[in-house]
């Protein structure tokens, strides 16, 4: 079964019997979709599905059901990325930089 989306005419139309054990999106809006389908299909997370999203937005404090979500600190990121960009500014042959960032479960 794919649920990628959600169509309100049809939540069925993920397509096939055979239900997901688990349901990783990309994305809060992907998850509002997502949550709507589970609903409709029936489905209780996680008993029948596990439900996971990223981030810390507005729409996953608020979606039934809920999903599981990895808060990733965006501030850092963003705070590493700008060094990223000293760096390579200073050294023009510099070719692979990498940055780890350690996701909090919210």
């Amino acid at each position: 079964m794919k649920i990628l989306s959600y169509d309100s005419s049809d939540a069925s139309a993920a397509g096939g019997n055979q239900i997901p054990g688990s349901i990783v999106c990309e994305n809060n809006t992907i998850a509002v979709g997502v949550s709507r389908a589970i609903k409709e299909l029936g489905l209780s997370v996680p008993e029948d599905v596990a439900f996971l999203t990223f981030d810390v937005y507005h729409y996953s404090t608020i979606l039934d059901p809920k999903p599981e979500v990895v808060e990733i600190n965006v501030y850092d990121m963003g705070v590493q990325a700008g060094a990223m960009i000293c760096r390579k500014i200073d050294n023009p042959g510099l070719m692979i930089q990498s940055y780890i960032t350690l996701p909090e479960m919210e």
